[in-house]
């Protein structure tokens, strides 16, 4: 039987470079198997989580999404009924190494922390647009062939009815409600540059929906400004979506590259993938190589000029700021 009295682990800079305060991890005791170094979950599982008991089960591919994670669905439990609680807990696939005299942070799960600090400061400015974390920890998974223990970091957040993708590709929109959408997913990257945070992988699929209001989610390769922590080798950010300086990166990481190519990912980056993304909402594809007016469908010609400024590959000629998205977005929805 396992321990039910783990200590609290505190998380720090020195622990994750590149977090901006303390995390405290308290650990919940799960019934979950470790197995081959994964979780096994079995249907009707119980977890206490911060006095509250729930059922849970495995997120079907509908919703939030999670490549790096497993996403479980919460289920208050009374003990005679199971009440949908509309929450949901990521769990990292990757573990911790812990033991009872020592821990420290695994390498792959040094950005599942940034992402729970990220989304800590957001809940903390008020934030509505970013996706709400409700609770962290470490959920506590006993491995099958001995006594010990495996710590998978966690958090919980709200479960999302579907992505931007399925929505778009399930509803028949009008031109404002097209514009309105922009304006909420460009409100939600204001408030991350706000707090001088780069999101990095902004695509259809990071963006979520509750009841018809948008939040983005899936803060996993955030950084911060300034933050001088070296990135994993690969690509960053999202395939089909990625910003020409972020390729640029990749493509140079493994030679000493020419300093006039343009490596530097900011908010410039997102603002390009944002751009890629306005693009799809409006005709559900992609803007390819040197677009054209005739490749944008709709005649709201200034709709076509705010997405092509926000997609040149050039960073002199690319709009610089969100805020500047977010006004010109204003004027366009005042106008329709």
């Amino acid at each position: 039987m396992m321990n039910n009295h783990f200590k609290t682990i505190t998380i720090t800079n020195f622990d994750v470079p590149g977090i901006m305060s303390q995390i405290d991890m308290k650990p919940i005791v799960s019934p979950f198997e470790c197995e081959n170094l994964r979780i096994t979950i079995k249907r009707d599982k119980k977890l206490t989580i911060d006095n509250v008991n729930y059922l849970v089960e495995q997120l079907s591919d509908k919703g939030n999404k999670g490549a790096h994670s497993l996403l479980l669905k919460l289920f208050l439990n009374d003990g005679t009924s199971h009440e949908d609680s509309q929450l949901v807990l990521k769990i990292s696939k990757d573990f911790d190494n812990w033991t009872p005299r020592n821990f420290s942070v695994s390498k792959a799960n040094k950005s599942f922390y940034r992402e729970i600090d990220c989304l800590r400061k957001c809940k903390e400015q008020g934030s509505n647009y970013i996706i709400p974390i409700h609770y962290w920890g470490h959920i506590v998974c006993k491995n099958v062939k001995n006594d010990s223990v495996f710590f998978f970091p966690f958090y919980m957040m709200d479960c999302a009815d579907c992505d931007l993708k399925q929505f778009l590709e399930n509803n028949d929109l009008d031109k404002k409600e097209k514009v309105e959408i922009c304006y909420q997913i460009a409100s939600g990257l204001g408030e991350l540059h706000t707090i001088d945070c780069y999101h990095r992988d902004i695509k259809p699929d990071n963006i979520l929906l509750f009841e018809r209001e948008l939040k983005i989610g899936d803060l996993g390769l955030i950084r911060y400004r300034n933050d001088d922590i070296e990135d994993a080798k690969g690509i960053i950010g999202p395939k089909g979506w990625i910003s020409p300086e972020a390729m640029n990166k990749y493509l140079n990481e493994k030679k000493v590259f020419d300093t006039r190519i343009n490596t530097e990912i900011n908010e410039q980056s997102d603002i390009f993938q944002l751009g890629m993304v306005f693009w799809y909402i409006f005709q559900g594809n992609a803007p390819i190589g040197c677009i054209k007016r005739a490749d944008f469908f709709d005649e709201n010609d200034i709709i076509f000029s705010l997405i092509k400024r926000m997609i040149y590959h050039s960073t002199e000629r690319r709009i610089k700021s969100i805020g500047e998205v977010k006004e010109e977005l204003s004027h366009i929805l005042d106008k329709i």
